[in-house]
């Protein structure tokens, strides 16, 4: 078990390595002076290839523990099971998409960006399932996700920390629009990718650590989310934060946390024509004008012409990553040619078409519906539904699992695994 969880532990460090960037591309998305093959991308082929590899050699290794002694076997794999139907039926109508819209140079690119997503189901798959087969324990489970949980969150906000003293140029956003703006996350991993990082690590570490040490990080890493200057980020670790407080069974704690946000509520509401206000809103618009703040930064122009998009090809859409790139020739910018929807459900309709759109409908439900059982059992610790509203939070303005493989995706395929493997094994205790 021991040797499984390193084994385990490591490829997935493999995956999250595999996100961190070190070329710097043109971010409007107008220009590709780097080209599709790249020393980035060679190095992310590169490790996928290695950790499919690894996965395939130990998968093997395991039948030939079957073939010697087959009733055991069997036994553990009826525990262990649980179903990622779902998953690989959003896979397989993204395959189609594939096949029926695109063109061969997409079609393969698509298709590689597809194996990667199977990689990584199959390796969170064969994480949890060792502990369903050894263990009808739901903590044991808890206890996996957890250490997973932190090793994932912290890699990359710690190599970027690193990267901000060695080599800053790598772990900074500096850009002019009406003012000079300057985020934490760069080349290495974006502010909004790394906010999410940020902030369900220091969820799992001020919530579900009893170390002192711990905790200092996890209060590191909540200044981290501050420091990226991500709006959506922010919000969603102050909501889950704000979830965690009024989860506590300490009446004078929730008293004292609505007390102070009515309070806050009731400054900024008195304050609408006054200089606070004015200076609230600055902050909000990274000093950009109130209409670019009203449109969120153009993503409202986006998803205007990703709806249009949709509805031109309203059942398989327009095919997985060749079709969220047509969104630069629907949205009327001249400076901008978004890669993707900049929202998870659009994204995937226009991907995938109707059919996608509610596969991941329906994941999104049956992973929050599973949350609200678990938590009315009390079986599984509040920190979870918090890293739930802050991976919500981040699908309603970036694709999560219709788009490449990111940090993001990691974390949320290991709670979606992590979750059908406590809800089953609570179920069977």
């Amino acid at each position: 078990m021991i040797e499984h969880k390193r084994f385990s532990m490591f490829l997935l460090t493999l995956i999250v390595l595999a996100n961190i960037g070190f070329i710097s591309f043109d971010q409007s998305g107008i220009e590709n002076q780097v080209g599709a093959i790249n020393p980035q991308s060679v190095y992310r082929v590169f490790l996928f290839i290695i950790i499919g590899f690894m996965l395939i050699v130990s998968f093997s290794f395991r039948k030939t523990i079957i073939l010697v002694n087959p009733k055991k076997s069997l036994a553990a794999t009826r525990r262990r099971s649980y179903s990622m139907t779902l998953e690989y039926l959003l896979l397989t109508s993204f395959a189609l998409s594939l096949v029926l819209n695109v063109s061969p140079g997409d079609l393969i690119l698509g298709a590689y960006r597809l194996v990667e997503w199977v990689i990584l189901l199959v390796l969170c798959y064969s994480i949890f399932s060792k502990v369903s087969a050894t263990s009808n324990d739901p903590h044991k489970a808890i206890e996996l996700s957890v250490k997973f949980f932190k090793i994932v969150a912290s890699v990359p906000v710690g190599i970027v920390l690193v990267a901000a003293v060695f080599a800053p140029e790598l772990a900074w956003t500096t850009y002019y629009s009406e003012s000079y703006v300057v985020r934490f996350g760069g080349i290495l991993t974006g502010p909004n990718g790394l906010a999410l990082l940020a902030g369900i690590g220091s969820i799992f570490f001020l919530f579900g650590s009893s170390s002192k040490i711990a905790k200092a990080w996890g209060i590191g890493l909540f200044f981290v989310v501050i420091l990226t200057y991500s709006r959506g980020g922010i919000a969603g670790a102050i909501v889950s934060i704000a979830y965690l407080q009024m989860a506590k069974k300490s009446r004078r704690s929730q008293f004292a946390f609505l007390g102070g946000a009515f309070l806050l509520a009731g400054v900024i509401f008195l304050s609408i024509d006054g200089e606070f206000f004015a200076s609230f809103t600055r902050l909000l618009s990274r000093g950009d004008s109130s209409i670019n703040l009203s449109s969120l930064n153009s993503r409202t122009n986006v998803w205007e012409a990703g709806f249009t998009g949709f509805l031109d090809a309203p059942f398989l859409g327009h095919g997985f990553i060749a079709g969220p790139k047509l969104l630069g020739t629907w949205v009327n910018q001249d400076w901008w040619r978004p890669m993707h929807a900049h929202n998870e459900f659009l994204n995937s309709a226009i991907a995938g078409g109707s059919v996608a759109l509610i596969l991941i409908s329906i994941i999104y439900v049956k992973i929050s519906y599973r949350l609200y059982k678990l938590k009315a059992a009390k079986v599984v610790p509040p920190i979870f539904i918090a890293s739930w509203i802050q991976l919500v939070f981040y699908a309603f303005l970036t694709p999560i699992l219709s788009h490449v493989v990111t940090s993001a995706s990691i974390m949320f395929i290991m709670l979606s695994v992590s979750i059908s493997s406590i809800y089953r094994a609570s179920i069977r205790k």
